[in-house]
């Protein structure tokens, strides 16, 4: 008898992901997000910037450029 409720809590539970509601899609989301925002920010030093003008175009190719 108790399968029977764990089987019936599981196709509940995959049902509402299935049919995923506004106010669940809003509490998943918002969810998501707080864990995001929990994550500590890397920041990279490693930033190159590149600047594509014609004369770069005319001298190495259409964009993409090889590496």
């Amino acid at each position: 008898m108790r399968w029977i409720a764990g089987i019936l809590i599981a196709l509940a539970l995959v049902g509402v992901r299935v049919w995923d509601p506004y106010p669940i899609e809003v509490l998943r989301l918002k969810t998501f997000d707080y864990f995001i925002s929990t994550i500590p920010k890397q920041e990279d030093q490693n930033i190159v910037l590149v600047n594509i003008d014609d004369e770069s175009l005319q001298e190495v190719g259409q964009w993409p450029w090889p590496r």
